[in-house]
């Protein structure tokens, strides 16, 4: 089966073969600091029950984000709350912190976005980013996201409050960052046949 990929990475469907890794990266600090509002550690069978339940409210699909060269796994994304109707959907990225700044993270997004608005009717994609995370929020307002909201004080972070950003990325919009894909030697379009 063929998989959305560039020269440097590739989409992997998660299955239960990838459980194990991702109850580690759903447990580490980083995950529950980024990408999460559950804060508490789960054991495996608490986690698996916790994977069930997300899969059945919302859980659209989920990737294994795994490097080209050598098919390492270093992150995870997945998409949910989606919304066939009005044509929408949020993402979540996840890397591991071994293989953060080293931009798997942007290219994995835009090739799931290109994916996404290649398979279904989406007028936009939503992310959302806590306001600590600067790096993170700088990457993808240069991509081409635009601030729809802000949560004020949303999250309790070390002990300050930080605001949670909401971001969309339109279907529109999408045209240079396929022409950026192309460039990294993307394959999407068969990927769909």
């Amino acid at each position: 089966m063929l998989y959305p990929h560039t020269k440097r990475v590739f989409l992997s469907p998660a299955t239960e073969e990838n459980i194990n890794l991702l109850w580690q990266w759903r447990n580490s600090n980083s995950f529950r600091g980024l990408c999460s509002n559950r804060q508490d550690t789960l054991s495996l069978e608490e986690f698996s029950q916790e994977l069930v339940g997300d899969n059945k409210r919302d859980r659209h699909e989920q990737y294994i984000i795994c490097r080209t060269k050598d098919k390492l796994p270093v992150g995870t994304i997945f998409s949910y709350n989606y919304n066939s109707t009005h044509g929408y959907l949020s993402v979540t990225t996840y890397i591991n912190d071994r293989y953060v700044s080293h931009g798997y993270g942007v290219e994995a997004f835009l090739l799931f976005g290109a994916y996404l608005f290649l398979t279904y009717d989406l007028y936009k994609i939503y992310t959302e980013v806590y306001a600590y995370n600067e790096n993170s929020l700088k990457i993808m307002l240069k991509a081409g996201f635009k601030e729809e909201g802000r949560f004020r004080g949303h999250r309790l972070h070390n002990g300050s409050r930080s605001d949670l950003i909401r971001l969309a990325f339109f279907q529109e919009d999408i045209g240079p960052q396929l022409e950026w894909l192309k460039k990294l030697g993307s394959y999407i379009e068969d990927c769909l046949s």
